[in-house]
């Protein structure tokens, strides 16, 4: 993690930094800016549009922008990191952003995790249950979203408790330092129950509430709209981009979690070397993996939704705005409702009434029974 960011730094006692490792600082470093740029135009080109439609906010336009805006405060502080690996671990912004830095890391992967799974539970209402259940989860969006953001900073408060500057080899390090509530044998115990800690409730059970949720989907669409292809194609294209985000999001961040996994059983076990050998040479990259997740969700928007691409050019102004009384996707007969799954986007329908358009698919809100 992020907080993690010299995991093998604090392991010094059984592994050492390779100097394949550190000859790589370079290549981490464009990553890092890469990552940067894109999350930070990605991001706000989203928030943007969905911010530009508010007065059109839907439950699934609050959890877009939450996603937006949790991957934006981190990409935020992506630089300051991207100079630590560029000075070969010497930190020199100082005490007090060390800890903001690495608990605003931690927060966005929370409060990521924690977004996806209510999306997720959203959809499931919406498929499996009642209107009236639906209904109820929509009303209280807003304070479910409160809720999350509260609960991942909380979560995350470690992060500002046991982050400190230190002095190591004439560089400043920038890491966990539990020496106010442990002794020097046991603070490697300390790291490992935090990052197991961080990997069962901030991924490996939020996770398989995303399973059980798409599992009882996948049931649900089966069993009932068997033999009505139209269904099926509706709901298969309500689920995509959300899935697809899932997915990508799983990809990220599953090495991370099982190798810090890995190398917290392997300090409470007294060190694998074998264990510790992999992490010095994969952990750079599969911290990087885990970063980029936070620039992918507007590329994933624009693959999947060609009413986000159309506002895109729109925004760069390489495609005219629509004609009064023309929808911006192609039109709809008869003013039919629809909404883009999380990016609401202004557009006419037939009758000239503004309203929010959804990757081709009715509003899951008015139309799933």
């Amino acid at each position: 993690m992020m907080a993690n960011n010299t995991t093998a730094d604090t392991m010094t006692s059984s592994c050492d930094e390779p100097e394949w490792w550190i000859q790589s600082h370079n290549i981490i470093t464009f990553l890092y800016i890469l990552i940067c740029i894109l999350g930070l135009s990605g991001n706000s080109v989203v928030i943007f549009i969905v911010w530009r439609a508010r007065s059109k906010w839907r439950a699934l336009d609050l959890y877009i922008v939450s996603l937006a805006v949790a991957d934006f405060i981190f990409l935020v502080n992506l630089p300051l990191w991207a100079t630590y690996e560029a000075l070969a671990d010497h930190w020199v912004f100082g005490s007090a952003l060390c800890k903001l830095s690495n608990y605003l890391w931690l927060v966005n992967m929370y409060a990521s995790i924690f977004f996806l799974a209510s999306l997720s539970l959203h959809r499931y209402l919406a498929i499996v249950h009642s209107r009236a259940s639906l209904q109820l989860c929509t009303r209280h969006t807003k304070t479910l979203l409160v809720f999350v953001w509260l609960l991942a900073g909380l979560l995350s408060i470690p992060e500002l408790v046991f982050n400190n500057t230190f002095q190591e080899d004439n560089r400043t390090k920038c890491d966990m330092d539990f020496s106010i509530v442990a002794e020097e044998k046991s603070k490697l115990q300390w790291e490992a129950g935090l990052d197991i800690m961080n990997f069962v409730v901030g991924f490996a059970v939020p996770l398989l509430a995303l399973i059980v949720c798409y599992g009882c989907i996948a049931y649900t669409l089966a069993r009932h709209f068997y033999g009505e292809p139209r269904e099926v194609r509706r709901m298969r294209r309500l689920l995509k981009i959300i899935c697809l985000l899932v997915l990508v999001f799983s990809i990220c961040w599953t090495p991370y979690h099982v190798d810090t996994l890995l190398i917290s059983i392997s300090r409470l076990s007294h060190v694998d070397t074998s264990a510790c050998s992999f992490h010095s040479m994969a952990y750079p990259y599969i911290e990087c993996l885990a970063y980029a997740n936070n620039c992918m969700n507007p590329f994933l928007y624009a693959f999947c939704d060609p009413n986000f691409r159309t506002q895109c050019l729109l925004l760069l102004h390489l495609r005219k705005a629509p004609v009064s009384g023309s929808s911006s996707h192609g039109g709809t007969k008869d003013g039919e409702r629809r909404q883009q799954v999380g990016v609401p986007i202004s557009g006419s329908t037939s009758n000239g009434e503004e309203k929010g358009v959804e990757v081709g698919v009715q509003s899951p809100d008015l139309d799933i029974n």
